[in-house]
């Protein structure tokens, strides 16, 4: 994430930006462009830090928001040494692990993905559907997703919101703002729809 391609997800309308903070990610930044980030965001657009396998220390030394994407193989212990934190839990999509996650207490939001994230991989979103009534947690759908495939998981999955990353870019780890537009625009045509 640039501050060109975050301003561009905020003037399209989206509601969070992640920020990537996974060093072998190609969307990896550091916390003074995190600082640059977040400070030119406008109000009410959440920043979000996502980790992979970061200790709680490394975590709170990089990041000062309340709201943390953790995105590896964090057990609920590690997630107790967070207690002030707003947890996402981002996991490889299966039922059992969504209905673990969901009743771990000190998780606020389940991101379901099709793989450790970031791939692109998309994952059967009926089986997702089957349990869909039993998560009670915020669900956050991703893996995979597009501009041109977006509405049809929305209408598959109906989870409380989306998360996109290499579907709206122009090459790995370059976002594209007229993708990060048309992906937004359908997602708001989605939720229309079922309104």
């Amino acid at each position: 994430m640039t501050p060109d391609s975050a301003r561009a997800a905020a003037n399209a309308g989206a509601d969070a930006i992640g920020l990537v903070f996974a060093p072998d990610s190609p969307r990896c930044i550091d916390a003074g462009t995190a600082i640059e980030i977040t400070d030119m965001l406008p109000p009410f657009i959440t920043p979000i830090g996502l980790f992979q396998n970061a200790n709680a220390q490394e975590i709170n030394d990089t990041w000062p928001w309340p709201w943390v994407q953790l995105h590896g193989g964090e057990t609920p212990s590690m997630i107790s040494e967070l207690p002030e934190r707003r947890i996402i839990r981002g996991f490889p999509f299966s039922q059992r692990d969504a209905l673990a996650w969901n009743d771990c207490d000190m998780v606020d939001a389940l991101l379901v993905d099709g793989s450790t994230g970031g791939t692109g991989t998309m994952f059967d979103h009926g089986e997702l559907a089957e349990v869909r009534g039993q998560l009670t947690k915020t669900l956050i759908l991703a893996g995979g997703l597009t501009p041109d495939n977006v509405k049809r998981a929305i209408e598959n999955v109906r989870p409380d919101a989306v998360d996109v990353s290499s579907g709206v870019e122009s090459s790995r780890g370059v976002k594209d703002p007229d993708l990060i537009e048309a992906f937004c625009l359908a997602v708001r045509d989605a939720d229309a729809q079922l309104a």
